[in-house]
């Protein structure tokens, strides 16, 4: 039917034209659709936080995983070093297993050195900081840049845009756009 594509504006007057087709018979031709009786199967149970336990997670402990590997006629044995960890650390966090099943493991992104568990396969750096908590990023509603708390008062806090030196106050959107226009002028 049509040889050359359709140009922009008349794709854009017949999307609205659909839609405005669309919330006529929305409005106009109403169907009620009644969902099963049963939108569950029987066998299934809502988990709820304050009635149901926690399941219990068992802790790993070398012993019982050196145990089950020569039960399996697979002992595990200490890492045979040639140069001692460069890193001091006493025993895995996960299982405990002292430093003789513990080997170098390379370098993680960081540049920080990994070792790993030969029981349990745990691999960890040691001399890694703990990761920082996520903290969001507020942004000023008007230029979008990144706001740094600079003030804390009784009931707001003031947070100052670095890039343009306005003040976004720490109360609702529309507060702080108007703070934003005030400091403009």
């Amino acid at each position: 039917m049509f040889r050359q594509p359709l140009p922009v504006f008349l794709f854009a007057h017949l999307l609205n034209f659909l839609l405005k087709l669309f919330l006529f018979t929305a409005k106009h031709f109403k169907v009620d659709i009644k969902p099963p009786a049963d939108l569950q199967p029987a066998n299934y149970k809502i988990l709820s936080p304050l009635k149901d336990p926690l399941p219990v997670v068992e802790k790993k402990d070398y012993r019982k995983i050196l145990a089950d590997a020569e039960a399996q006629g697979k002992p595990i044995s200490p890492v045979r070093r040639i140069k001692p960890l460069s890193v001091d650390i006493d025993k895995c966090p996960v299982c405990g297993a002292p430093a003789d099943y513990l080997y170098s493991f390379g370098k993680d992104l960081e540049g920080f050195q990994k070792l790993q568990c030969k029981v349990c396969k745990h691999q960890w750096a040691p001399g890694r900081p703990a990761p920082k908590k996520f903290h969001p990023t507020y942004r000023c509603p008007f230029y979008g840049y990144a706001l740094s708390k600079d003030k804390t008062r009784k009931n707001f806090t003031c947070n100052l845009a670095k890039s343009r030196f306005t003040y976004c106050l720490g109360l609702s959107l529309r507060q702080t756009v108007s703070a934003l226009l005030l400091a403009m002028v």
